[in-house]
């Protein structure tokens, strides 16, 4: 069933509800003033904040139940824009033009995060049972890139050579809807057809209309375009629809599974790296002179849209001596 995966396969298993209403919340709160410092003088996160619960009973007693789990995670962190410049070129006019335009500047990185995971089992009869699960989860990441992470650990960043203009705004929103029918065709045969169809956004705004600079030992200098800037991403939508049926059966000491499995994605992706026209100066001096040392842009509308469709079939015994 699990053949074609080349990498990582992740098994969700989710709780049905009862004929008893069953509950439970939670919430854990953490201050970075509580935190020591890294090796490098650096803090963990400034404050994060994760909380949730579950419920779950019946709508129909011996019939229909449900059962729904939200968890939330709100968190913050300083973040300032340092360029690396000494302060005679922060003085100077070249200095004082680029903060004109991108001043350095300390403000709240974020990463918040809300998921809620839903489900309906439906019983038809001893032999038909059905349930359906909805699962939904957003991720909001601002000013990255080297704000996102707000775990603690050396890969922490404080400081970002990057405008506030050029950091991006990073949700990622996920949609998924699974059904399942289950049916007991005789006491050595079962049937499962399951279908689901899931959907994914991940827009790739940025904060403002700003130019998107970067400073490290030359500086880029540019308007900021619907692409992104290093790797931190770039704007996509994914649908994917999955359909399998498993039919199984024992056999004295065999269990024999065999089925089919369809799933087709269809996406949409949007790269348009430097579609405004960047430079890149040498020296803040060369920025200040209008002087660079080249110039790069991208040509086309920079989308892709591709669908993709793939059909298996497998057979699988296992056979206990």
């Amino acid at each position: 069933e699990f053949g074609r995966t080349t990498g990582g396969l992740v098994q969700m298993s989710t709780r049905s509800g009862t004929n008893l209403f069953h509950g439970s919340a939670y919430e854990l709160a953490r201050d970075g003033k509580m935190a020591a410092a890294d090796a490098l003088g650096r803090k963990p996160v400034a404050r994060i904040n994760q909380f949730g619960g579950s419920f779950g009973g019946p709508i129909s007693k011996d019939r229909t139940f449900f059962f729904i789990a939200p968890e939330f995670q709100y968190g913050s962190k300083p973040l300032s824009v340092v360029y690396g410049l000494n302060a005679t070129q922060l003085a100077s006019p070249a200095g004082q033009a680029l903060l004109a335009a991108a001043p350095q500047e300390t403000f709240d990185a974020v990463s918040n995060a809300q998921s809620v995971i839903s489900r309906i089992d439906h019983r038809f009869s001893d032999a038909n049972t059905f349930f359906g699960r909805f699962d939904f989860s957003r991720v909001y990441a601002a000013d990255s890139p080297g704000a996102n992470a707000l775990q603690t650990g050396l890969g922490l960043a404080s400081t970002t050579t990057s405008a506030r203009s050029n950091l991006l705004l990073l949700p990622d929103t996920n949609y998924t809807t699974m059904t399942q029918l289950t049916s007991v065709l005789s006491a050595t045969h079962l049937n499962e057809l399951r279908f689901q169809f899931s959907r994914e956004l991940r827009p790739r705004p940025y904060q403002g209309t700003g130019p998107q600079v970067t400073i490290t030992n030359a500086a880029v200098y540019g308007p900021p375009s619907s692409g992104s800037w290093g790797n931190v991403g770039f704007e996509s939508t994914d649908n994917r629809y999955h359909l399998v049926d498993n039919f199984s059966f024992v056999s004295g000491a065999h269990t024999t599974t065999l089925g089919i499995d369809f799933q087709r994605l269809a996406g949409r992706a949007l790269y348009n790296q430097t579609s405004n026209g960047a430079y890149t100066f040498s020296t803040v001096d060369a920025l200040l002179a209008r002087n660079p040392a080249s110039y790069q842009q991208f040509t086309g509308n920079g989308t892709v849209d591709l669908a993709i469709n793939e059909v298996g079939l497998y057979f699988q015994d296992e056979w206990r001596v």
